[in-house]
């Protein structure tokens, strides 16, 4: 069904054209704008245009690189795929609040019509313009209304019924979105926690290493001057048996 709403939505803001221009991008690589306009047979401004409805709607997205040879930048467009039960959820939320809007005006107003089918008016128009056709003269005749709020109700609850299935396939994506997003953030906080374990046993390790650094020097000292006293006092001794 997804596929269905797609190819719909993306024939209603760029026609059949759009559409194949749509079906020759990809989801994972990038692809030249040149080589789509090959491919179709299009002129590369028509094949443009349609990608910029399509990159106007978050459906598409593009890269750009230097050709080294000519010079010029040629860009490369990518479908995103993911964007599309968004884009498709939003349009036809925003269709639900026309359509709902739409009848409650049919429902609480009086039309005319000309017989000719020239325009059709409401009340406060018809009055204005004597109930005379503005266009042809013919005298205006009030709408059946009943069939148009009818053809509306049924179009409603269709739009109602679209959404409902795009809407419940959103929350599937918001919610494994969230799942991911939560173990990327774990196995960063458990990254962090072992780098600073890690740091903090380097530090401790340093620290008791110098400290038993201090303690050995400090012993060879006392060993030193230990035995410098004990050279000096044989000295002292040697003097006074020769005296």
């Amino acid at each position: 069904m997804i596929r269905k709403e797609f190819k719909n939505f993306v024939k209603m803001i760029s026609g059949e054209d759009g559409l194949k221009v749509a079906q020759a991008l990809k989801s994972k690589d990038y692809t030249s704008e040149f080589l789509i306009a090959e491919n179709l047979e299009m002129e590369i401004n028509h094949v443009r245009n349609l990608l910029y409805k399509l990159f106007h709607y978050n459906l598409a997205s593009f890269i750009r690189k230097k050709d080294k040879t000519k010079g010029w930048y040629v860009y490369y467009w990518i479908l995103n795929k993911d964007n599309i039960p968004f884009v498709i959820g939003r349009y036809l939320k925003e269709r639900i609040a026309k359509v709902n809007e739409q009848i409650e005006i049919e429902k609480n107003n009086i039309f005319f019509v000309c017989p000719n089918k020239c325009m059709r008016l409401d009340f406060d128009k018809a009055t204005e313009f004597n109930y005379l056709c503005p266009e042809c003269g013919e005298l205006l005749v009030q709408d059946k209304q009943e069939g148009r709020v009818e053809e509306m109700e049924n179009e409603l609850n269709d739009l109602i019924t679209r959404y409902n299935y795009i809407n419940e396939l959103i929350n599937k994506l918001n919610a494994k979105r969230i799942t991911i997003t939560g173990a990327i953030a774990a196995k960063q906080k458990r990254n962090t926690k072992r780098s600073r374990y890690s740091s903090k046993n380097k530090y401790s390790k340093g620290s008791r290493g110098n400290r038993s650094k201090v303690r050995s020097n400090k012993l060879k000292r006392t060993r030193l001057s230990g035995r410098a006293r004990r050279g000096k006092k044989a000295g002292s001794r040697t003097t006074r048996t020769k005296r």
